[in-house]
């Protein structure tokens, strides 16, 4: 598979868990941003990405 640029407004990072404000919920976040319910998302598997929305 050949690299392709990175696509305007993406951000590429690890996925990590934390928390958000005082709450005691846990959300994932990508480079430090929450990430929201339907956005849309590319997961590196092997030399490729997979399109997805995080659900």
């Amino acid at each position: 598979m050949t690299p392709q640029p990175k696509k305007d407004g993406m951000i590429e990072d690890l996925i990590t868990l934390g928390h958000e404000g005082s709450g005691n919920g846990l959300r994932h976040f990508v480079a430090g941003k929450p990430i929201q319910a339907g956005s849309y998302m590319e997961v590196k598997f092997g030399d490729g990405w997979i399109p997805g929305r995080y659900e």
